[in-house]
């Protein structure tokens, strides 16, 4: 049953975290529907509100329900 939390990182995820969480390159994930780009873009979230005064971002969801489901969490 979904949970609402990733047990294990996919390929692609794997491939990019250490971009997306430890370095502050510029990342292009380009990857099919479904396949994790999500969570790669809270990667990078995850480490903008783990420095000293973060910055800000904005969230862009394709449909209002998934920004519900974050709001949510």
């Amino acid at each position: 049953m979904y949970n609402g939390w990733v047990d294990k990182f996919n390929p692609i995820q794997t491939q990019v975290f250490n971009a997306l969480y430890n370095m502050n390159d510029n990342v292009f994930v380009g990857a099919p529907t479904g396949s994790g780009k999500t969570v790669c873009a809270e990667f990078a979230l995850l480490r903008l509100w783990s420095k000293p005064n973060n910055g800000r971002c904005v969230y862009i969801a394709p449909f209002q329900e998934v920004v519900d489901l974050q709001v949510a969490q």
